[in-house]
């Protein structure tokens, strides 16, 4: 088995079994929110979902942040879209 491979001062000569602890732990990365699992949300909560932000107005909110469409652009708004 081949022994694999530790970040160095300037890259790497390969990324089959690279270890890049080293630079995930250093100053550069010590200031980010370490990440806690995956959030996520279930396939049939998506019409709940949509209802709540409906609900909410989402989409006049967002059209509100982002403004007027395209003058070119026909259909939905752009909140419309995000929800």
């Amino acid at each position: 088995m081949a022994k694999g491979t530790k970040t160095a001062a300037f890259a790497t000569s390969s990324r089959i079994n690279h270890d890049a602890s080293k630079y995930y732990n250093s100053k550069l990365y010590a200031e980010l929110p370490k990440p806690n699992g995956i959030d996520s949300e279930r396939i049939d909560d998506v019409p709940l979902l949509m209802h709540w932000m409906l609900k909410m107005h989402i989409d006049e909110i967002i059209d509100a942040a982002i403004g007027a469409t395209h003058g070119n652009r026909q259909g939905l708004s752009y909140g419309q879209l995000a929800v």
